[in-house]
């Protein structure tokens, strides 16, 4: 993009003449203080609490200070577009951004990307997943299957057949050298994981990709493979009592399950495979008990099974729910930041089950006519 175009000049060109270096320089100035401002978190309400302005941490916050003095890259600054746009709502302008700092990838990853430990960017395959998923916002939907088809390639050979994970230690959160995780290297097997949900998470946009391209059966299939790579993960436990407590990347692949279980689900309903999607929805909701869309996306299939009683009980139960209807879609923008990673939230808004009016009518005459 002429934009892109503009930071890039800014760092590279330039350098005869002195108007030419002053110019330069204040383009260099001007990414840095426009990636200083798109790292800083979106302002918060207003309090009413009183509030000191100046405080010590301000003042001493090490992060802080380190950030002021380090020279960002322009293929940072491409990134930090385009994340704060998708997380804004301006797909368009993401999109833009996104590609953009994919063609940097392309020109040459050691050149244009900086890899160290305090770089702005995540990992890579996250970033194909949220170019992904901003495509996919946009309607493109096909090229969204293409920049997953590469996550899935790169990590094709990067996941064992089995990854047996245990269920309970919470030291494992800050694992000390040489700590094992069922029967091999702790950092090894973290980023087995992290391979495996990228994998999973890909198979899942494709999915939904395909639904949106009327493409039932090719979706179906994407959901499949997403719930068989899934299989791969083996819990077990080691001490006499469960603690319950999981790795952050075991919790975010049974989200995974859960969005893949309820897409493939509706795609079995619009073809009418009506026991088939029963079934996902039910396994859905043994992932994650309580689930709205999964529970509507439930009575739907039982409803289409002519199961009306057992359809009309929990619709009442669903009904009864405080977070049904708009406070349900008010929360859900407080509850995907702490859940989901940015590259799932468009997966889960697909996964949201829309407002059915005619069904509610038709379950609530059943209703009147079964009292009366």
């Amino acid at each position: 993009s002429s934009h892109g175009t503009t930071i890039s000049s800014g760092c590279c060109g330039f350098s005869s003449g002195n108007g030419g270096a002053q110019l330069g320089q204040e383009l260099l100035l001007s990414t840095r203080l426009l990636a200083e401002a798109l790292e800083r978190n979106p302002p918060a309400a207003a309090s009413t609490t009183p509030y000191c302005l100046i405080q010590t941490e301000h003042l001493v916050h090490t992060p802080a200070l380190a950030s002021l003095f380090r020279h960002r890259h322009p293929s940072e600054v491409k990134y930090l577009l385009a994340q704060r746009c998708l997380q804004d709502g301006r797909v368009a302008d993401a999109v833009e951004h996104y590609l953009d700092f994919l063609a940097l990838l392309q020109d040459g990853l050691q050149q244009q990307v900086p890899l160290d430990g305090g770089s702005a960017l995540p990992r890579i395959p996250e970033v194909f997943l949220e170019a992904a998923s901003a495509l996919e916002q946009a309607g493109r939907h096909q090229d969204a299957i293409t920049v997953c088809e590469e996550v899935v390639s790169r990590t094709a050979d990067l996941i064992p057949q089995t990854l047996r994970v245990e269920e309970g230690p919470e030291q494992l959160e800050c694992p000390s050298p040489g700590t094992e995780l069922a029967g091999g290297p702790l950092s090894q097997k973290r980023e087995s994981l992290c391979c495996l949900v990228w994998r999973t998470a890909a198979y899942l946009h494709q999915g939904w990709a395909w639904a949106k391209l009327g493409k039932k059966k090719e979706a179906i299939t994407q959901f499949s493979r997403c719930l068989e790579d899934l299989l791969r993960v083996q819990l077990y436990r080691s001490g006499v009592e469960p603690t319950g407590s999981l790795l952050p990347e075991v919790k975010l692949l049974q989200e995974i399950r859960l969005l893949s279980l309820i897409g493939r689900g509706t795609q079995f309903l619009e073809l009418g495979r009506h026991r088939e999607a029963l079934l996902d929805f039910q396994h859905g909701l043994q992932i994650s008990p309580g689930d709205p869309a999964a529970a509507s996306y439930l009575v739907q299939a039982l409803w289409k099974l002519n199961r009306k009683q057992e359809a009309a009980a929990r619709w009442q139960k669903l009904s009864e729910s405080p977070a049904e209807e708009d406070g349900q879609q008010e929360g859900l923008g407080r509850c995907v930041a702490r859940r989901y990673p940015l590259y799932l939230v468009s997966c889960l808004k697909q996964a949201a089950f829309p407002h059915n009016e005619s069904l509610a009518g038709n379950i609530q005459d059943y209703l009147r006519t079964t009292t009366s």
